[in-house]
């Protein structure tokens, strides 16, 4: 006999709903940051020093807006199962 299947779907709806939280979070501060360092960019800082700073910041935003990406797929993937799960118990009623 296959083990009995579960979900407590206002648990994983909160973990959907925090993991987008955090990212719209993520994405503003960013926002922010990304503002100042233009403005650094724009005369505030210069030299070589700053300039691979700069470099090293389009680095770092390149490796992290995927990272954004993967939790907002996650948090899709969340909302598939709730909504498969819902579907299925909907059959059962």
């Amino acid at each position: 006999m296959p083990p009995p299947i579960h979900m407590d779907v206002d648990s994983v709806r909160s973990v959907m709903e925090l993991l987008m939280r955090e990212r719209e979070s993520l994405k503003k501060s960013l926002k922010s940051i990304t503002g100042a360092v233009m403005e650094l960019e724009e005369g505030e800082w210069a030299g070589s020093s700053a300039n691979q700073f700069f470099t090293d910041y389009d680095d770092m935003l390149i490796k992290l807006n995927p990272r954004l990406d993967a939790m907002e797929a996650f948090a899709g993937r969340l909302w598939q199962a709730i909504a498969d799960w819902e579907a299925a118990s909907a059959k059962l009623d």
